[in-house]
């Protein structure tokens, strides 16, 4: 039954929002952003500012809300009890990253407040566990029995803790130290993440989204990266950018787009799935296309965020990649 403890941790830090933002530095010796510890082969980097989410006045009381179901407020009291955080006010960011593909490697970034000691007696619960330090920082290996995988846990700094494949968590630790190569330190699936709007808590950057490996692999993809960004001021603002091959598939994009869109609109006006002010905002969405690039632009007001937020489906669900939380993280503390 220890052995099992490890696949809660795992699970924990694999249930991430969709999304992707940028960072004030952690300290001096940090990194402005947490993408910079993003792989420089990765397919897909996700980024959530959790606590600019919780400070905004269009869906801050929303995310609360629905952060602070019963399931919720169990499924954090029995984290709390087993690590000493509590996901939904200590962590403040975190970052996902996926090479993608039939075996995609994963890296999880989180900054906030950790219990360093209870975190790591509670990895340390799981059999196998065996550590190994790395440019003066201690490496936790945690063994899956079923798939022989090794996860590693590492605290960067004091106040950020990288999770994934030993060798995505010693280059965050050398990204960490300045230590990488110039020319591997960012990911070409970044390119463009920095236009993004800089108010927003929610960024997503997806090389060729709509491309198979082997169509890639031929240069066959038609859509190079998909963007995605959601900002939550007075309004929730949700900006998608497609960048395409060229001008000619940009504006094909575009009408395909525009067609599937006005089908969705009259799905949800004939079946009333939406409040009279989501209808109007969905009805003021925009496309455009500029040059080789599609962007969609969405603003919500307040009175129907919390739509949005069922739209964006913004409650934490695990990676398709982690395992199942079994006992005895499920048993009452």
């Amino acid at each position: 039954m220890k052995a099992r403890f490890h696949n809660s941790f795992l699970a924990m830090f694999a249930a991430l929002f969709v999304g992707a933002v940028s960072f004030p530095c952690f300290s001096a010796q940090l990194p402005a952003e947490l993408t910079r510890f993003a792989p420089p082969d990765a397919q897909i980097v996700t980024v959530l500012e959790l606590k600019r989410l919780l400070d905004s006045p269009s869906l801050g009381a929303l995310t609360r809300e629905l952060l602070n179901t019963e399931e919720m407020r169990r499924d954090a009291k029995r984290m709390a009890f087993f690590t000493g955080s509590d996901a939904r006010e200590d962590w403040e960011a975190m970052m996902w990253a996926s090479t993608g593909g039939a075996q995609p490697r994963e890296l999880t970034v989180v900054r906030g407040k950790f219990d360093h000691k209870r975190l790591v007696e509670f990895i340390h619960l799981g059999e196998g566990v065996t550590t190994e330090r790395y440019l003066n920082i201690v490496l936790h290996k945690i063994p899956d029995a079923e798939t022989k995988q090794v996860t590693v846990a590492a605290f960067l700094a004091e106040n950020l803790l990288a999770v994934g494949g030993e060798a995505d968590v010693r280059r965050a630790i050398e990204t960490r130290w300045e230590k990488t190569p110039a020319d591997e330190k960012v990911s070409a699936t970044l390119e463009g993440f920095a236009k993004l709007p800089a108010q927003s808590f929610l960024r997503v950057a997806i090389a060729d989204p709509l491309t198979t490996p082997e169509e890639t692999a031929q240069g066959k993809s038609q859509v190079k990266k998909l963007f995605v960004s959601v900002a939550a001021t007075d309004n929730a603002e949700m900006l998608v950018q497609a960048d395409a091959v060229n001008a000619e598939v940009a504006g094909q994009l575009k009408a395909s787009l525009e067609a599937l869109f006005a089908l969705a609109k009259l799905l949800a006006a004939g079946q009333k799935l939406f409040s009279v002010e989501m209808m109007k905002a969905l009805n003021e969405a925009t496309f455009e296309a500029q040059e080789s690039s599609v962007t969609f632009k969405l603003r919500v007001p307040r009175a129907a965020a919390k739509e949005l937020l069922n739209l964006l489906n913004l409650v934490p669900q695990p990676s398709p990649h982690a395992p199942v939380i079994t006992r005895p993280f499920n048993a009452a503390p």
